[in-house]
Formats: structure tokens, C-alpha cells, sequence
């Protein structure tokens, strides 16, 4: 149709069309064939990331246990501030390795697989709890529930 109206298409482009839909399909063919052989590599690495993730939540609830019992909630502590401060330190850390399961995940899985994939992230709620009644020294049932340990220094 375009050699009616004058135009010249070189003999290259002709061939070049004639081929590129075989290159693709065998392109696609390939792509197939690099899932499949990626596929358990990629669970191998969800499981290990999932033995890390519950190894950093059971340490957070450790710490969190370990957090209710700290002397610096109780009011006649000599040194609260140096308690604080050591508090603060080890919540530091935790939030540290929170931020670097999070940017393994998403650099496993991409951007959008890690939203996917989000639900194996650590939980934020104990660390921004304790952060909250650390920032508030607050004595309150919601962060500093054990009674008894916070009237001892």
C-alpha cells in the first residue's frame, strides 16, 4: 500500500518485520523459562526471610517484656535518665534492623512485590509503642502494663 503512494520502505525493514514476531515469541519462550528456573530460588529466599522476620519479632516482644520490667518507670529511681537513654539505644537498633528487613524485602521482590508481599514485614506497633511511652514516660496500661515491677528501683 505505501509502494502506491510512492513510498519506499528499504528491503532491511521488510526483513526486519518478517522476523521480529518469531524473536519475540522465542524472547517471551525464554522469559518462561527464567521464572520457572528462578522460582524455587525465590522461595528459598521468602523462607529465609521469613525465619528473620520471626526471629526480630520474638526478639521485639523480648524486649518489650524486658522494656515493662526497666527500673526507670518506677518512681524512685535514682537514675532514670541513664536507663532512658539505654532504652532508647536498644529501641534505636530495633528500628535499624526493622528498616533493613524492609529494604531486603523490597529489593528480593521489587517495589511492587514487596507491597505484595508486605504482610512478611515486621510489625511496627511494639517499637512505635515503646517509642511513644519512651518519648512520654508515660506509666499508663498501654505500654507499661506490669505494676509491680515499676514500683521497684
Amino acid at each position: 500500500m505505501l509502494r502506491n503512494y510512492g513510498v519506499v520502505i528499504p528491503e532491511e525493514s521488510l526483513v526486519q518485520l518478517q522476523e521480529l514476531p518469531e524473536k519475540w515469541a522465542n524472547t517471551k519462550r525464554l522469559s518462561v523459562t527464567a521464572k520457572q528456573q528462578v522460582a524455587p530460588l525465590q522461595s528459598m529466599e521468602v523462607g529465609k526471610l521469613k525465619r528473620k522476620i520471626n526471629e526480630f519479632e520474638a526478639r521485639q516482644v523480648e524486649f518489650r517484656k524486658s522494656f515493662q520490667g526497666m527500673r526507670f518507670h518506677a518512681f524512685k529511681c535514682q537514675r532514670p535518665y541513664e536507663l532512658l537513654a539505654e532504652a532508647n539505644k536498644k529501641i534505636d537498633t530495633l528500628e535499624v534492623e526493622m528498616k533493613t528487613l524492609q529494604v531486603i524485602i523490597e529489593g528480593i521482590f521489587g517495589v511492587i512485590e514487596g507491597i505484595i508481599f508486605y504482610w512478611l514485614g515486621p510489625s511496627l506497633y511494639f517499637i512505635r509503642t515503646l517509642r511513644l511511652c519512651l518519648k512520654s514516660k508515660c506509666l499508663s496500661s498501654v505500654c507499661c502494663s506490669n505494676a509491680a515491677k515499676r514500683s521497684r528501683c
